[in-house]
């Protein structure tokens, strides 16, 4: 006898919770494909060096790697992002053109330590336009990301915005010129170890206390995202932009590119800069305003040279990725999300009674689950419940009983034609 168990980091994912997930990707898909963005895939396996050939040690540590039956070193992708370079340098220009826009949702590997919402299986979903260097195509993927947000239902959010140019600029104009890419790793950190914590760590990147304080002082600046197009009142606030046009008038042009409906949940916020070192312009970070617990929820920018490792071409994309898991964890089970079945047909004594209602009800667009044994009334309202089924029809011996879970209320009927118009009329179709 072997003990059913998963391995630790992984986890079985029940019919409610695969519901939710769906409910989450089939309303994400909706809106990337509403603008043109075209799904991919790609293997689950790759060949080792190209999984590490954007990396550095710490992905080495946390890659599932093997040598396979073909004695070939291969790995199971750990993000979406080099899987899709390593596509893009493929196919571009044979396949595929560019500007080349696409989205994938899929699983990936890391052997990270496990804790709680942390998983290493999980998912991720990826949205990118990659051939094009036009502020619009920014300002698309943001308005793509804060659309889908905003499709979900989840409440209230703000996508906060910024430039890797702006805080390289501050560093700059501050004379710091070493440990940079430290540096700027730390300030991304502001909003979750707080001001005390990230000015210990920048005096021990730093040295110098003035300019650490003034370090502080511009990557702590928050304020609605309007102010980029008022840029003598955005100076007169923070004089150290003065010489940093370039990075300004770029983020201008992103803001007002997307729609005015949802230019309020932009926020310009100068401590988002993305830890990774391949952000190269805009940048950002999505909070949802009553999710603090769950962090950011949608993130990503721009980053030049997407496949540097793969060709001589150089290759310019803007992208994002939602965060499905912190979302669904935010959801909850109390969210308005369909059970597996709007209807549990069940036969409570051997009847002469039709069940050709079931196929009508299926034809019109109902979901209906048909037990294919007569069942006891407990047994048929807990498994209703486990499953989220809101009503049961039960059949019996000459006629048909309508119930609601949640109120406990029933109607009988003697003709198929009345059921199915009350089932008609409750479930609105």
């Amino acid at each position: 006898m072997v003990e059913p168990r998963v391995l630790k980091g992984f986890r079985d994912s029940l019919p409610l919770d695969e519901l939710r997930r769906s409910f989450l990707i089939d309303t994400i898909k909706g809106v990337f494909s509403s603008y043109g963005y075209a799904p991919i895939d790609t293997p689950c396996l790759e060949y080792e060096d190209i999984l590490l050939s954007k990396s550095g040690g710490e992905t080495e540590k946390q890659i599932y790697a093997f040598e396979d039956n073909g004695k070939r070193r291969v790995a199971l992708r750990f993000d979406l992002t080099v899987p899709f370079a390593r596509l893009v340098a493929q196919h571009a220009h044979k396949e595929i053109e560019l500007p080349f826009k696409r989205y994938h949702i899929a699983k990936v590997w890391r052997g990270e330590n496990s804790q709680a919402g942390r998983y290493r299986e999980f998912y991720q979903c990826d949205v990118d336009s990659v051939g094009t260097t036009s502020p619009k195509s920014d300002a698309e993927i943001a308005t793509i990301l804060c659309s889908s947000i905003k499709a979900l239902n989840v409440g209230s959010f703000k996508m906060h915005i910024s430039h890797r140019g702006l805080l390289k600029g501050a560093l700059l104009a501050l004379d710091v010129n070493s440990n940079t890419s430290d540096v700027l790793r730390t300030l991304d950190k502001l909003p979750k170890i707080g001001q005390e914590k990230t000015e210990e760590v920048l005096l021990a990147l730093i040295s110098d206390k003035d300019k650490v304080k003034s370090l502080l002082a511009f990557a702590s600046f928050k304020t609605p995202a309007s102010i980029l197009c008022k840029r003598d009142e955005l100076l007169k606030k923070l004089p150290i932009l003065k010489n940093l046009s370039e990075p300004l008038d770029n983020l201008s042009e992103i803001y007002s590119n997307i729609p005015e409906e949802l230019q309020d949940n932009i926020i310009l916020d100068l401590s988002i800069t993305r830890g990774l070192d391949y952000y190269t312009g805009f940048v950002f970070e999505t909070f949802l305003d009553n999710g603090s617990s769950v962090g950011s929820v949608c993130s990503g920018g721009r980053y030049d040279n997407l496949t540097a490792h793969f060709t001589k071409e150089s290759i310019s994309g803007v992208g994002g990725s939602i965060g499905l898991d912190r979302l669904l964890s935010t959801l909850g089970e109390d969210c308005s999300l369909k059970g597996s079945a709007d209807i549990y047909v069940v036969q409570r004594f051997p009847s002469a009674l039709s069940h050709s209602f079931v196929q009508t009800l299926r034809s019109t667009g109902f979901r209906v689950d048909e037990s294919a044994e007569m069942r006891k009334n407990n047994h048929t309202y807990r498994y209703a419940e486990i499953n989220k089924i809101p009503y049961v029809i039960f059949i019996d011996e000459k006629e048909y009983v309508f119930k609601d879970i949640a109120t406990h209320s029933e109607e009988k009927f003697k003709s198929e034609n009345a059921l199915i118009k009350k089932v008609k009329a409750t479930l609105k179709r």
